[in-house]
């Protein structure tokens, strides 16, 4: 539409254009009546189910520290005995001291060797109340994480599309957003510019946008990046479809610009257009036909939390009994390796 302004085929167009310094020079753009701006449009993806969930109550960062204090407790429940004058370690002493902790930790009964020191007893007690706030913690977190899941909406910002390998931007062609990239020489505009030359980069005209939003983002493994404006149409008249909120936009927005219509260079309309606009702003019809699409506000704000009150399958948990089994296959290769080189040793 703007071509055939530039191009005389047509005296004026009423679509909100974008407006940058480019579109300035081609033709005489009408009062702003509007401001656009570039957000990120994804799709949701459902409720994913992560079968090793049962690990995510703690960090990794509590994961290590908690296995450093075992360690820890196992280290001086060792070494400081053998130090002390008079006393000898022996192996079920060794035994003992090795395994007390990691009982306590499983949650076990724990046996109190007559010979411990007092503070022996003490290290142990205190590991069993450090033990205990850790066990309630992750027990309460795990029903919650059962209980409560989570709907991914990974991508917010452009940095999040080029931090992620796996995903894919399309955009407009021949759009303010791609002349953006085509002119930027640095920044987050030009790190997103060089995922083209990677294949993470193509430009669709606005007929292919619809077939992709329905195949690639919807999947998940594309994003699209355009104008707010024509974010929120593709999304009510999705919703009016399909009855649910298939995609997402992000909370971040990038190119803020002001739009109009636009009338060919030196046009004598432009006065009469712009006398136009502002009554028909003034009066706010401008903004009751912007906002007189349904369903427009339905997938405003999409539920990143939704309480599941369906039973738990086999399909959510199976990496507990995965565990289960590793640590029976190891066990029994222990013992096998213990049958082995006992007779040899007692040769």
């Amino acid at each position: 539409m703007l071509g055939m302004v530039v191009r005389e085929e047509a005296d004026f167009s009423p679509a909100p254009f974008a407006l940058n310094p480019a579109r300035n020079e081609a033709v005489d753009p009408s009062s702003v009546y509007g401001i656009v701006q570039v957000r990120i449009l994804s799709g949701l993806t459902g409720l994913k189910i992560d079968p090793w969930g049962f690990l995510l109550p703690l960090t990794h960062l509590v994961w290590a520290v908690t296995v450093a204090a075992l360690l820890g407790v196992l280290f001086v429940l060792q070494l400081f005995p053998s130090c002390q004058p008079g006393r000898s370690l022996l192996c079920s002493d060794w035994s003992v001291n090795a395994f007390s902790p990691v009982r306590v930790l499983l949650q076990q009964d724990v046996v109190w060797p007559a010979q411990w020191w007092w503070w022996e007893r003490l290290v142990l007690g205190l590991w069993m109340l450090a033990t205990l706030v850790l066990t309630k913690s992750y027990a309460g977190n795990l029903i919650s994480l059962l209980a409560v899941r989570y709907v991914p909406q990974p991508f917010q910002t452009l940095q999040d599309i080029v931090d992620n390998v796996r995903v894919a931007v399309i955009a407009q062609k021949h759009s303010t957003f791609e002349q953006s990239l085509r002119e930027v020489k640095y920044g987050v505009f030009h790190e997103i510019a060089e995922l083209e030359d990677k294949g993470r980069l193509n430009f669709l005209t606005h007929s292919e946008l619809a077939e992709s939003l329905d195949t690639l983002v919807r999947a998940g493994h594309h994003v699209l990046v355009d104008l707010d404006v024509n974010h929120r149409k593709r999304m009510s008249l999705d919703f009016s479809r399909k009855g649910r909120c298939d995609f997402y936009r992000s909370r971040e927005s990038y190119l803020p610009l002001p739009c109009s219509m636009v009338v060919q260079k030196t046009s004598p309309l432009l006065h009469g257009i712009n006398k136009g606009l502002m009554t028909l702003f003034e009066k706010g019809i401008i903004r009751h036909w912007t906002d007189s699409e349904g369903n427009h506000t339905v997938c405003n704000n999409v539920p990143k939390k939704v309480m599941i009150t369906s039973y738990i399958s086999l399909s959510n948990i199976w990496g507990v009994f995965a565990m289960l089994g590793g640590g029976l296959t190891a066990g029994l290769v222990v013992w096998c390796a213990e049958l082995v080189v006992r007779p040899s040793q007692q040769h």
